[in-house]
């Protein structure tokens, strides 16, 4: 009888820092422009201005951080933290090659924030919670370090039939692989149904929940290109393959091509996606 896997927080919260350090560079040059959309969405909703102080959780190579301190009328401040050493690094050189207002970031986990209580004006989690070993808690820290009466912005994946920039490669996965899948862990589309991440603000003691959805599509030459686009520049999901033989990765390839495919117009393909927004204030 196999034996049963269960999942260990701990374990997974240091292999993901390990994964996004690997996938760091292939990340900010594959995938993250193509997330400028809902990113600047997610700023606009949150209307910064004047010397607010805002900490961008989770902010891999910046892509958030860089467009709050690049806001119309922001003149505050930004503190980005991330679990990667190696993605903090690369925003790092970007904030100083950008040349825009006063950015700094720092290697810090989620879960436990090392920040004083009640230090930020508005919290940024985007593309993070759903790949939180214990989203919960780091909710919990969002909103220590959040001022009274400041707001929390958050982004994560939509649900997976309309989230097919990932949904495709990790349907095949499940398909060729339902070994990876263990109980308790987190999924990308954790907080993808219908007023679920809501909820969980709400649960977290955040006040005036409002959530949205933003979708649209991401182009590529062809479904080879999509497949080498989003292996080479994700994190968890590339580890997870990597970890796999020859034989499974081939048939779970060949199975992604193949829905991707479905996507391709007269001269591109074009693959849906689909984010849900969200904020919440602290009263």
């Amino acid at each position: 009888m196999m034996e049963e896997i269960t999942f260990d927080p701990v374990r997974f919260t240091k292999e993901s820092a390990i994964a996004w350090d690997l996938a760091s560079q292939n990340y900010d040059r594959l995938i993250t422009p193509r997330f400028l959309s809902f990113t600047r969405a997610l700023i606009d909703w949150a209307g910064l201005k004047g010397n607010e102080k805002v900490l961008d959780v989770a902010c891999g190579s910046g892509l958030a951080s860089l467009a709050i301190a690049g806001s119309p009328n922001f003149r505050g401040s930004v503190l980005g933290v991330d679990l990667s050493p190696e993605m903090v690094a690369l925003a790092g050189d970007k904030a100083k090659k950008s040349k825009l207002g006063s950015m700094e970031f720092k290697v810090m986990n989620a879960e436990k924030l090392d920040l004083p209580n009640e230090s930020f004006d508005s919290v940024f989690c985007q593309l993070g919670l759903m790949l939180f070993a214990k989203p919960d808690q780091a909710l919990s820290e969002m909103r220590r370090v959040l001022k009274t009466g400041g707001q929390v912005f958050l982004c994560v994946q939509g649900s997976p039939d309309k989230m097919r920039f990932t949904s495709i490669v990790m349907k095949a996965m499940m398909k060729h692989a339902p070994q990876l899948k263990v109980p308790g862990a987190p999924t990308l589309y954790s907080f993808g149904g219908e007023g679920i991440l809501a909820q969980a603000l709400t649960q977290a003691g955040f006040a005036d929940v409002q959530d949205k959805r933003y979708s649209g599509v991401f182009s590529f030459n062809s479904a080879q290109e999509y497949w080498d686009t989003l292996v080479a520049g994700a994190g968890k999901t590339r580890s997870m393959l990597e970890s796999l033989s020859a034989q499974a990765r081939e048939a779970i390839r060949e199975d992604s091509i193949l829905a991707a495919k479905a996507y391709q117009n007269e001269s591109r393909l074009e693959i849906p996606y689909e984010v849900v927004l969200a904020r919440g204030f602290k009263k």
